[in-house]
């Protein structure tokens, strides 16, 4: 009985151990994905920064930049439900939506659309991508900006005595339903040069640190305004 017994345990643990590899393995292949198939087609600009920090090996982040035909330059932060392999796939068809819609000219509000559209056909229950998405006039005087299911997006103006202006979530994240409600389409806002805006998943608000304490909105804003002064 006890040899069984034993028997029973080391199988248990051969279980964990090929469960944990495979998890790996997955892990291991969704960053390749995304790094080589989502990320690698992304446009470059010297005023966007962009830093993907994952909590774990590979997170539901997904970051995308295209210039739209208008000289207009779009930026689409999404945050997946879930990670790892699963968050990479799904990272796939709305990288290829975006590209492509960009590149014919479609306008943001049409583009989160289509994605929606794709999310809610191809995921089961329970499984959405949360964004932000915002349209950067040439001119640089005004920007479109859409949250649909994200926390607050920051607008911070180029004074620091400037109020900052959160853009509240207008929508549902995207897949969820069949048919996309984004209330009163994307935001107009009037900039200035200087004018900074905060694209930010959860992840950021809620981190902790080691004794427990999280992040939370006000440590955010004084990050920006401390970097403010440094600059």
């Amino acid at each position: 009985a006890k040899v069984s017994a034993l028997q029973r345990i080391q199988a248990l643990q051969d279980r964990v151990t090929s469960l944990h590899a495979q998890q790996v393995r997955d892990e291991q292949i969704a960053e390749k994905l995304f790094s080589r198939v989502v990320g690698a087609g992304n446009f470059s600009h010297p005023n966007i920064c962009a830093e993907l920090r994952p909590a774990a090996r590979f997170s539901g982040d997904v970051y995308l930049v295209a210039r739209a035909p208008s000289g207009e330059i779009y930026v689409l932060l999404g945050d997946f439900t879930g990670h790892g392999l699963a968050a990479a796939i799904g990272a796939l068809p709305v990288s290829e939506v975006f590209r492509a819609m960009t590149a014919k000219g479609f306008a943001p509000e049409q583009i989160l659309r289509s994605i929606n559209r794709k999310l809610n056909t191809l995921f089961p229950t329970g499984m959405f991508m949360a964004a932000h998405f915002i349209a950067i006039d040439p001119s640089l005087k005004y920007l479109r900006v859409a949250n649909c299911g994200m926390p607050d997006l920051l607008v911070f103006g180029p004074d620091a005595s400037q109020p900052v202006t959160n853009i509240v979530a207008h929508s549902l994240a995207l897949g969820i339903t069949q048919d996309m409600f984004l209330r009163d389409g994307p935001r107009t806002l009037a900039i200035e040069p200087g004018t900074r805006v905060l694209m930010a998943s959860d992840g950021l608000f809620e981190a902790v640190a080691p004794d427990g304490t999280a992040f939370g909105t006000e440590r955010v804003l004084n990050a920006m305004r401390e970097a403010d002064l440094r600059q």
